[in-house]
């Protein structure tokens, strides 16, 4: 987040940034946030955005793909804890 920004505004501008979409600023409400001490962690489901989405930013992400809930255990994520976090925000979209 940069100074001053909201938690959603953040995810306007990094979404922009690194997929090249356009949404709709979502209500704070809409999020799954987890706070640890290790962590400060935000789940969004977005379903609805302008624009292709794609690697706009190739120097920091190796690729963009997309998963059906099915594959999500697949993935290898930073944190075993994500898993939940992402079978349950899709599992129940807005």
């Amino acid at each position: 987040m940069e100074n001053g920004e909201t938690l959603a505004g953040a995810l306007v501008r990094e979404l922009h940034e690194e997929l090249g979409i356009v949404i709709v600023e979502p209500a704070e409400l809409d999020a799954v946030r987890v706070v640890t001490s290790e962590f400060d962690l935000s789940v969004w489901v977005i379903g609805q955005w302008a624009g292709q989405p794609g690697n706009a930013a190739p120097r920091e992400h190796d690729e963009v793909s997309w998963f059906s809930l099915g594959q999500v255990s697949i993935l290898q994520l930073a944190d075993a804890s994500y898993l939940d976090l992402l079978t349950n925000a899709l599992a129940s979209p807005p």
